[in-house]
């Protein structure tokens, strides 16, 4: 997605701006956030909620 900026899989024909970064790193993504959008179908949910609680800050928003 970061080279193609597109998910091939379930959004082919959506083209993702520029202004969008692409990363798996939660740490770097997270860090600093004031509001996390959680956008992982909810077969993903149990997995990457934990993973995403260890990198949320005191203060940040979570939408879900």
């Amino acid at each position: 997605m970061q080279v193609e900026r597109r998910n091939p899989r379930y959004l082919a024909d959506v083209e993702l701006p520029s202004t969008i970064e692409v990363s798996s790193d939660l740490a770097w993504v997270l860090e600093g956030a004031e509001v996390c959008v959680e956008a992982v179908p909810s077969v993903g949910l149990r997995e990457v909620l934990p993973a995403l609680a260890a990198h949320i800050g005191a203060g940040t928003v979570v939408v879900c």
